[in-house]
This record gives C-alpha cells, structure tokens and sequence, in this order.
C-alpha cells in the first residue's frame, strides 16, 4: 500500500496536491516515520482502556449510578477517542514533504481546518543537513533534514523523515544539478 508509505518515491498520479504546476513531476512523496504514530495510538488505547476501569472502580464502590449514565460516559469516552485517533492520523496522513523536479513542499495541517504551505524552489535553496539523533532514530533509521533557502521562508524542517541521509543526497544532487543547468 504505496498510499500509506512514509516514504514514496516516484509517487503514482493518484497522488495529487493542490499547488502543483501543470508539467512538475513529483519524484518524492515524504511523511514522519511509522514509528512517531505510537505516542498517539498508546494515548488512544489508554482512551479506550479507560471506560472500563472506571467502570470497574464504581462497580467496586457500590455507588448506586443508573445504568444510563454508564452507557452515556462510555460513549462520550469512546466517542472521543476515536476523534482524538481520526484527528491524529489524518495529521500524520496529510503533513508531508514533497519533492519535485522544480522545487520542495512543505505542506503542513493543523487540526480539521488549517492548512500552511511552504515552498522553495531549486535556485533559492542555499543549504541542507540532516541530523538523526538517539536510539530510536538509528535503529529505525528516520530523522530530521533541514533546508536552508534564501526565500522568505528561511528553512524548512522535514521531521522525522525516513532514510535522511538518502533524502539529503536527493536534495543537495538536485540543487547541484540545477545550478549546473543555469
């Protein structure tokens, strides 16, 4: 399921973004690493873990509650948990970093109704290092890359990417390559 990879290359047509220019070939689709998805599925688990311990701690109590106030808390538990998931992944689904044969996105969501796209084409793209930093990062082999531009947005950050070395090689080989065409 090349839709749900973190990391894409050559992305199908299927892969679609507002901003693109009639011609650009996408050549890099990015998201954050898998693994950065665990802090919010253990929060969701917790979540729906929840309704029954408490259901438990007031069974032991004996307090006398009526039974639709249960059912009530446990759907406002559930109901919640499962916005707090959708919310979660279509925040990790729809933040990507794109790479084209033009120039890099950054196209950021926050929340349901909030959008922030970044762009830099090659000629502006002045600088690029990438860093990977701890256990994790090395073993599953993900990290940061950050682009410095000499736009008006002065860097990008592609955080927590897959392959960083591979992704800073990409880059800095197509802004070599694109100054060597000027």
């Amino acid at each position: 399921m090349q839709i749900l990879s973190a990391f894409i290359e050559n992305p199908k047509e299927y892969i679609y973004f507002s901003d693109r220019e009639p011609g650009e070939k996408l050549m890099f689709l990015l998201r954050r690493h898998p693994i950065t998805n665990l802090g919010w599925i253990f929060t969701t688990l917790v979540l729906l873990a929840l309704p029954t311990a408490l259901n438990y701690i007031v069974n032991a109590s004996d307090l006398a509650l009526p039974v639709e106030f249960g059912l009530v808390t446990n759907f406002v538990f559930y109901l919640f948990a499962a916005i707090f998931a959708f919310e979660s992944f279509l925040t990790w689904f729809y933040n990507v970093f794109i790479i084209t044969d033009r120039r890099i996105v950054d196209i950021n969501f926050y929340g349901f109704f909030y959008k922030r796209v970044t762009e830099a084409p090659w000629q502006n793209i002045e600088d690029t290092t990438y860093t990977q930093s701890g256990v994790l990062q090395t073993i599953f082999n993900f990290g940061d890359v950050f682009v410095q531009t000499a736009a008006e947005q002065r860097e990008f950050g592609f955080e927590s990417v897959p392959q960083p070395r591979k992704v800073y090689d990409i880059i800095t080989d197509l802004v070599a390559a694109n100054q060597k065409n000027e």
